[in-house]
């Protein structure tokens, strides 16, 4: 396929001003991860967070429009599990509290920072500028946020399971979730592109708050194009499953086997047939629009088969 704007609005300079930097330096998120799995181990790193049995359910899919409230309803049928819907979604809650983060790495924090047992009297003469609570509380700390927000407010009797679904969240960010809640379930979700930004091209949605709009072709297909690539590449890290909307409304994702995965008892196959608040155009996409679409992410069409 001929892409005659590929080399101006896909090269990572270009990428790296679209994105809003949440979703950009998403990978930092990991490598302090990984950073704390090998510098605080024990005491630092053994929390209630590691022995949780709980099993939230995270609906991360590649943008909008891309069918992700369909999976969030068939989901919900169960009856088992309560998935919130992209929750102060501008305000990128759990983008912001993974980029917290960010900073960590094999040299910092220095583990100096880190002696809690200490005597009150010993401290008083001590340099305690940075004197911290161990990562292993900080760690916990992170998991509370979302167990006191989502988890305590189910608010209906019998479901004790809750979850989320989203269409910013990068492969990182389930990374951190699975940091987090190490029982948690994922269903990664992608669309057509093309499709997808014919359900959102007549609307000025914003991706975080404040300057950081998708409508504009090019950003709606990098956003697309990052999410689906770090899906491709890590949904079998985090023991995720990866999900093709066309082939689940042709049928060709067993239900069953989405429900023996997700641990609930039934999905209802009904809800197929019933369709919430379509956005879908009606006016096909223009040549510019399909020009500047497949300049970003016309290899990746291609490779899903979508070309």
């Amino acid at each position: 396929m001929f892409r005659p704007l590929s080399p101006l609005i896909d090269n990572e300079v270009f990428k790296r001003f679209i994105l809003p930097p949440e979703t950009y330096y998403a990978h930092r998120v990991s490598a302090a991860i990984d950073a704390i799995q090998r510098n605080y181990i024990g005491e630092h790193v053994l929390t209630k967070a590691d022995n949780c049995k709980c099993k939230p359910v995270f609906i991360l899919a590649a943008g909008w429009g891309s069918g992700s409230t369909l999976l969030q309803r068939l989901v919900m049928s169960s009856e088992e599990v309560l998935v919130w819907g992209e929750p102060f979604d501008i305000a990128a809650p759990i983008q912001r509290l993974a980029s917290t983060l960010h900073a960590i790495s094999d040299g910092w924090p220095p583990s100096k920072h880190f002696n809690p047992e200490r005597d009150l009297s010993v401290l008083a003469s001590s340099w305690v500028a940075n004197f911290s609570p161990t990562v292993a509380h900080y760690k916990e700390a992170h998991r509370a946020f979302l167990q006191t927000w989502l988890a305590s407010n189910t608010g209906r009797e019998n479901v004790v399971r809750w979850g989320l679904k989203e269409v910013r969240l990068t492969i990182d960010h389930a990374r951190y979730l699975k940091w987090l809640f190490p029982e948690a379930k994922f269903l990664f979700l992608y669309r057509d592109v093309y499709k997808g930004y014919l359900g959102l091209r007549r609307r000025d949605w914003v991706n975080v708050w404040p300057d950081y709009k998708v409508r504009p072709a090019v950003r709606f297909a990098h956003h697309w194009k990052h999410l689906i690539n770090g899906f491709i590449e890590g949904h079998q890290e985090v023991g995720g499953l990866l999900i093709r909307f066309e082939d689940l409304v042709a049928g060709k994702i067993c239900l069953k086997q989405l429900a023996d995965y997700l641990e609930v008892e039934q999905i209802d196959s009904s809800l197929m047939e019933h369709k919430v608040g379509a956005r879908g155009s009606r006016v096909p996409l223009l040549l510019p629009e399909r020009l500047l679409l497949d300049g970003v992410a016309g290899d990746l069409r291609e490779k899903l088969g979508y070309a």
